[in-house]
């Protein structure tokens, strides 16, 4: 057997490079070429063990020889803007969004109308289930908005990522709070159970936001008519109404609106109306709400 087929471990070097082209004269090797020779040996990526580079023809391995695989990184948290399907225990009528983003629509009668500011008791005892229904119209057909609501607990954070509810994330991982893309007569809504809620969550905030306001340069002057009813699951009676059309004219450059929270004092949930452009988008808020967006 050849000097070079007998190499298995170790470099050829400089003092053998005159015995191994008397041995091959048909493929010459020389001092510019030992590098490619002295290449280290392939790795086994089910053994973890080392074997001979084929030698079969004079070939040599022309990569890097082949390592063990290393343990996967987890990834960040992406949010994802792709809806999810609706699960068959969501609460009906539900449907997808078949309503342009511009269509004009035209709002259910708001009953029970409270004014920015007030803080107003939610009747849970009797029905666990409030369903926060929205609806607004919109000055062009570019616009898509949707609304979102982040779960946070005494810190004033989300517990985690996906306590933060919106069309890309429609379950709160307690199932308690769901996103709809439609619920007619509105045109979206947030469902909330207050009986599976997890106990460590004292606060829902609900934002009404444009989707790629920044990108598109849209903001909520472009906005009118915006309502939040919240309604008794079972009865869709209706608790309350507050209107949003009258701070229209302070929306400004608003990416956002605050439309109010869902709060937990001294043992009784209450809903404070706020009704208020902020200047933040989508991305922007779950940063403030401790939610990581890659």
């Amino acid at each position: 057997m050849s000097l070079l087929e007998n190499r298995i471990l170790g470099a050829v070097d400089r003092d053998t490079v005159f015995t191994l082209n008397h041995q091959r004269k048909s493929e010459i090797y020389s001092s510019d070429n030992i590098l490619s020779m002295n290449r280290p040996l392939t790795s086994s990526p089910q053994t973890g063990s080392y074997a001979r580079a084929s030698i079969s023809q004079g070939s040599f391995p022309a990569g890097d020889p082949v390592r063990p695989a290393a343990p996967a990184r987890p990834k960040a948290p992406v949010i994802s803007m792709a809806p999810q399907p609706m699960r068959p225990s969501d609460p009906s009528p539900v449907r997808s969004k078949a309503k342009a983003p511009g269509a004009v629509f035209k709002a259910p009668p708001l009953k029970a109308p409270v004014q920015a500011g007030q803080k107003v008791p939610l009747p849970l005892r009797a029905d666990p289930v409030l369903l926060a229904a929205l609806g607004w119209n919109v000055s062009s057909s570019a616009l898509d908005l949707d609304v979102s609501a982040f779960l946070l607990d005494a810190s004033g954070k989300v517990p985690g990522d996906d306590w933060f509810v919106f069309y890309g994330q429609t379950r709160s991982p307690d199932g308690s709070t769901s996103f709809f893309a439609e619920a007619s007569p509105d045109r979206e809504l947030i469902s909330i159970d207050f009986q599976a809620l997890d106990p460590t969550i004292t606060r829902i905030v609900l934002i009404l936001t444009i989707d790629e306001a920044f990108q598109r340069r849209q903001n909520f002057s472009m906005v009118s008519g915006a309502y939040i009813r919240l309604l008794a699951g079972k009865s869709r009676g209706e608790y309350l109404s507050f209107r949003m059309e009258d701070f229209r004219e302070s929306y400004g450059n608003a990416l956002s609106l605050m439309i109010g929270e869902v709060y937990l004092y001294k043992g009784q949930w209450k809903f404070s109306a706020v009704g208020g452009g902020v200047s933040k988008d989508l991305k922007g808020l779950c940063q403030q709400y401790g939610v990581r967006v890659v």
